[in-house]
């Protein structure tokens, strides 16, 4: 091998070793949990994570189309006249969309719990609940327990009666349940 030859492949190599690293370590970033992405934010526009909402206690997560869907909103109320029964299990109810910050602060005294916003889509992406063909999230609702491990899902449409039920079964049993876990935080 001629010394150009052999320059050219050490020329070669040194610039795909950076780039393979960066590789690397977008790929560990893109492991990040939905539970603590710091990719939400909430009315006032201050950057959070699901982790931020509820340290420590169980957190259900309403994913909405948007504040105009009459069906999230519906499913919302409902669950309000259900906080004493939230409350005494420890349990945080926040609702996530995608819709830009000035809708969410004009829906959120229609809606009685914390609105968040994920602008880019990404802890929705994460769940695996951003349907791009539509521009919107599949509604759903996600139970994380003490630890932010995601424990239970029902997407889509279900009858509200079924879904509390459920939901109110696995909050029994996660609290139930002793939790040695580290916090998962942001």
């Amino acid at each position: 091998m001629t010394r150009r030859a052999l320059f050219l492949a050490l020329l070669g190599l040194s610039l795909i070793s950076p780039l393979s690293s960066s590789a690397r370590a977008g790929k560990q970033a893109d492991k990040t949990p939905a539970y603590t992405m710091r990719a939400l934010y909430d009315g006032a526009g201050k950057r959070t994570s699901l982790a931020e909402q509820a340290p420590g206690q169980l957190l259900v997560v309403v994913v909405m189309k948007g504040t105009w869907c009459p069906v999230c909103v519906a499913q919302l109320q409902r669950l309000s006249k259900l906080r004493q029964q939230l409350d005494a299990r420890h349990t945080r109810v926040v609702a996530l969309t995608s819709e830009p910050p000035a809708k969410i602060a004009a829906a959120q005294k229609r809606i009685p719990f914390k609105l968040l916003n994920d602008p880019k889509h990404l802890v929705l992406q994460r769940l695996g609940l951003w349907r791009p063909r539509w521009n919107h999230a599949q509604p759903s609702i996600v139970v994380f327990d003490r630890c932010g491990k995601e424990r239970r899902r029902v997407e889509g449409r279900a009858p509200a009666v079924r879904v509390e039920r459920s939901l109110f079964r696995v909050l029994d049993e996660l609290l139930r349940e002793k939790h040695r876990c580290k916090l998962l935080t942001a």
